[in-house]
């Protein structure tokens, strides 16, 4: 058995809206800019 990371893309029209309902559905991200 191997294991697969995935993405999911959700496009959405409005970053800081969508920023904040998914911050308070899923908590802060690990990650917030490109490194």
């Amino acid at each position: 058995m191997s294991a697969a990371m995935r993405s999911l893309v959700i496009p959405v029209s409005d970053m800081g809206a969508a920023k904040k309902v998914y911050t308070a559905v899923l908590g802060d991200p690990h990650t917030d800019t490109p490194s």
